[in-house]
């Protein structure tokens, strides 16, 4: 069996209204990926939720945990930044096609118009 390394697989804080005394709690659920012998597909072990204190010990402090979820939100944005730049520039191509294809419309047109 292979397995990957633990990685953060969910968050969830939980605030306080104003004025509550009790501080802001959060949990977390740690998973890893699992090959099972025989080959069959790999499928997602999830942990059962862990206190603060259970996510620390296991090597997931509050401050890694901010700075894993920071990097997968940058990372998407990222990924979704390159994507629309990428449609963008298709689109630009697309309008400069349509620009030279009415421009030949209109060449043809008047060619053939009547003196």
């Amino acid at each position: 069996m292979s397995t990957s390394d633990l990685f953060l697989y969910e968050f969830l804080y939980r605030g306080r209204p104003p004025g509550d005394p009790q501080p802001p709690a959060w949990h977390v659920v740690l998973a890893q990926v699992v090959t099972l012998p025989g080959g069959g597909p790999a499928q997602v072990v999830a942990s059962v939720a862990l206190s603060p204190t259970q996510a620390e010990a296991a090597g997931f402090p509050l401050p890694a945990l901010l700075s894993a979820i920071d990097g997968a939100v940058l990372a998407d944005r990222d990924a979704k930044a390159a994507a629309l730049s990428k449609v963008e520039a298709d689109l630009d191509a697309l309008r400069g096609d349509l620009a030279a294809v009415t421009a030949e419309r209109d060449q043809l047109r008047d060619a053939t118009r009547p003196a």
